[in-house]
C-alpha cells in the first residue's frame, strides 16, 4: 500500500487582480486523484487558489500518492514575482509517528 501524499507550501503568491478566481493568475489543486492521475476538464478540483497569499492555504495536503496543482496566468504584463512554493512527497507512516497530534491528550 502507498504511504505517500503531497504537502505544498506556497511562498509567494500573485495578488488577485479579478474579483472571479477562475480569471487572471490562480492555481487549480487537484488533492485527491485515483490511482493514475487522469485529468480533464470535467474532473473536479480541490481547491481554487487565488488572491493575497494571506488569503491562500499555508499548506495543502493530497489524500494519496497522486496530485496535480494547475497553474494559471494571464497574458497581462504585472509586477507580481508570479508562485513560489516548495512541493514534497512526506512518508505518511513517519507522519503519523512525529505529529503531535498523533500522541494523543
Amino acid at each position: 500500500m502507498e504511504r505517500k501524499y503531497l504537502s505544498s507550501t506556497f511562498y509567494e503568491f500573485p495578488e488577485k487582480e479579478e474579483k472571479i478566481c477562475l480569471r487572471g493568475d490562480f492555481v487549480k489543486a487537484f488533492l485527491s486523484l485515483e490511482k493514475g492521475g487522469e485529468v480533464n476538464e470535467k474532473t473536479a478540483w480541490s481547491h481554487v487558489l487565488c488572491g493575497e497569499l494571506s488569503e491562500v492555504p499555508h499548506r495543502l495536503y493530497s489524500s494519496g500518492h497522486v496530485a496535480l496543482l494547475e497553474f494559471h496566468t494571464d497574458h497581462r504584463p504585472s509586477n507580481h514575482s508570479g508562485f513560489m512554493g516548495t512541493f514534497r512527497f512526506l512518508d505518511r507512516r513517519l507522519e503519523l509517528i512525529i505529529h503531535p497530534s498523533s500522541l494523543g491528550p
